[in-house]
């Protein structure tokens, strides 16, 4: 996403007319076609896109593994509630 992000700030002040007319050409050269080969690279973010007739799908990558936050909160829920110290009152 940041990639996308930072691609749209420099598309927004190379458009802008104290650019030069030549602005949106250097947008394409220096920012578009550098950003779009590294998110469709192999390893990119982007790069289970596909525009192949032969493979009309997208292939499903692996999601990223828990957190340790999310392990800790189904861990606690196997375990029950926690006994307490305190009386009731």
């Amino acid at each position: 996403m940041a990639w996308l992000h930072a691609l749209w700030l420099a598309y927004q002040q190379h458009k802008d007319p104290e650019a030069g007319l030549s602005g949106l050409f250097v947008w394409h050269r220096d920012f578009l076609t550098h950003a779009v080969a590294a998110i469709r690279a192999p390893g990119g973010p982007l790069s289970a896109c596909m525009t192949s007739p032969d493979r009309p799908a997208h292939r499903l990558l692996p999601g990223p593994p828990p957190s340790v936050r999310t392990e800790a909160a189904a861990t606690a829920q196997i375990a029950g509630p926690a006994e307490s110290d305190e009386p009731a009152s």
